[in-house]
């Protein structure tokens, strides 16, 4: 898996002999940029058992890094036994992950869910990140989106500094517009690819009943 100092090669080879004027502080926080939005397009899915430390139906997630939502919650995990499906609802209070399960009994202290979740990816060596989950038939485009992030801003910077010829900023926005819609693309094409998150849709939500039909 390609690591950050792979990403900055990809980015400054993109770049070409305008490289050297990008820094690698910028690079990087444009690189977070472009993989922020790819998480979302297509985040990576985890498997993670969580021990409860409180009773009750309403539980945190905040033990599990990079979640952006559940996608199934199954419990309680007993040794040797499958734990079954629990209907459940995910929502975010006070910036906490939190769930919501249904069942017939409620949870209690040490019992321990089964969480499947997105997750926003990470590149090893970026903002801490010991591993990479992106996969490398994608590092090509995502350092393509990081290398046009860095055009449009280097562009903005030069708009407002003292001495820079007027024209110059442009051909780089026109550059980086163009990258940035191509990137956009792409990123819209990974939405639509059927994938493995598809599989856990049908129980995000709860069922209907007679009275949420009126």
């Amino acid at each position: 898996m390609s690591t950050l100092a792979d990403y900055r090669t990809k980015i400054r080879a993109l770049l070409d002999v305008e490289a050297p004027r990008y820094k690698d502080s910028l690079l990087d926080a444009c690189l977070s940029r472009a993989l922020g939005r790819y998480s979302k397009a297509a985040p990576d899915v985890r498997q993670e058992d969580v021990t409860l430390a409180v009773a009750g139906r309403t539980q945190s997630l905040g033990s599990l890094l990079g979640i952006q939502m559940a996608l199934e919650v199954r419990g309680p995990v007993i040794p040797g036994a499958e734990p079954p499906a629990l209907r459940y609802y995910f929502f975010w209070r006070s910036g906490i992950p939190t769930v919501f399960v249904g069942g017939g009994v409620e949870p209690s202290v040490g019992d321990v869910l089964r969480v499947v979740y997105a997750a926003n990816h990470n590149i090893s060596g970026l903002d801490g990140a010991l591993a990479t989950t992106v996969r490398d038939l994608h590092a090509d485009e995502l350092a393509g989106g990081a290398a046009v992030y860095a055009v449009m801003a280097r562009a903005a910077s030069m708009v407002e500094t003292y001495g820079s010829k007027l024209a110059e900023p442009t051909p780089m926005f026109d550059w980086a517009r163009a990258g940035q819609e191509q990137f956009h693309t792409w990123l819209a094409e990974l939405k639509e690819e059927k994938t493995g998150v598809a599989e856990f849709l049908p129980t995000l939500c709860w069922s209907l009943d007679a009275w949420d039909r009126g």
